[in-house]
């Protein structure tokens, strides 16, 4: 649907590619930006993705993911037995919710990844931030003595 949606738009293309290996040129774009994603993957891979997304993003980088907190996992089971008829959904997102991150956990991740000025916020609902910068890309010329 979403990207059916992007032909309205002509300033937007999709790409499909491997998150870890994405088919980008270093700093080709101000922002990476990634949104309830990482929670899928073992910290090693969030690691690796964190790294990614900093080498095409020429500013800084943007991780968006769910909160592990005991009263957003109460809350949306609970709610979930009453108006969630899809047993898929309902466990899946419970799992999601245990997968998470607590925000010193996503914060060790970006500065495991070497990232700067990483920085993790707080926001409803039940979501973490990540926002990290990208260091400047080096470029000279080699000379040999």
């Amino acid at each position: 649907a979403i990207l059916e949606e992007s032909h309205e738009f002509p300033e937007i293309s999709s790409v499909r590619g491997d998150a870890f290996r994405l088919p980008f040129c270093e700093g080709e774009f101000d922002y990476a930006i990634c949104s309830l994603f990482t929670h899928h993957f073992r910290d090693e891979r969030v690691v690796d993705l964190l790294r990614e997304m900093s080498r095409v993003a020429g500013r800084g980088i943007f991780v968006i993911d769910l909160h592990r907190d005991p009263v957003a996992y109460y809350f949306y089971t609970t709610v979930g037995r009453l108006f969630l008829h899809n047993r898929l959904i309902r466990e899946d997102g419970a799992l999601s919710i245990l997968r998470s991150f607590k925000p010193d956990e996503l914060e060790r991740l970006g500065h495991a990844a070497g990232l700067s000025s990483v920085a993790v916020e707080k926001h409803f609902p039940s979501r973490l931030v990540l926002s990290a910068v990208s260091e400047p890309r080096r470029v000279g010329i080699a000379t040999g003595s």
